[in-house]
């Protein structure tokens, strides 16, 4: 679950209350969580299967589909076969998807990604890097986002 860290017992009521601000702001943006049926998972091959995505400007659709599977659905996007059900329904061909899943491809970009955020001290997702200077990190509502963009248009101009 969202909120949940290893090293704190908290109880599912403690973990639901952290939860709820997240929830009801995604309800309002008409998105739908059912985070008591996450499942807790690597992602590291759904993101090799999004660096894939991106080779086809599709990464923002498999994105979605992924975001719906582990948080809508409850499914566990570590399976190869949730994996393929994602990139099938974003028109990838399921001979590319195997070719990642079944491999080390993009796993060079994926670890260079991690690195990056471990650099800059990334702690949580989401997280937003705009020029490598302004961030916003976490669930947050859209005048954060808006100081941000103006933020890096004031320094850039």
């Amino acid at each position: 679950m969202i909120g949940y860290r290893t090293d704190t017992e908290k109880s599912r009521e403690e973990i639901i209350d952290m939860n709820r601000p997240v929830i009801q702001q995604a309800e309002s943006l008409g998105l739908e969580l059912n985070l008591d049926q996450v499942k807790p998972t690597n992602s590291f091959d759904a993101h090799r299967l999004l660096q894939l995505a991106a080779t086809e400007n599709k990464e923002i659709i498999l994105s979605d589909e992924l975001f719906k599977a582990h948080f809508t659905e409850g499914k566990k996007i570590s399976d190869f076969d949730v994996l393929t059900e994602a990139g099938l329904t974003c028109d990838i061909s399921e001979s590319e998807i195997k070719a990642v899943l079944f491999s080390d491809k993009f796993a060079d970009r994926v670890r260079e990604d991690e690195a990056l955020a471990q650099q800059l001290s990334i702690r949580g997702v989401p997280f937003f890097l705009f020029n490598d200077t302004q961030y916003v990190s976490g669930s947050q509502p859209q005048n954060v986002f808006l100081n941000a963009l103006e933020r890096l248009w004031e320094t850039e101009n």
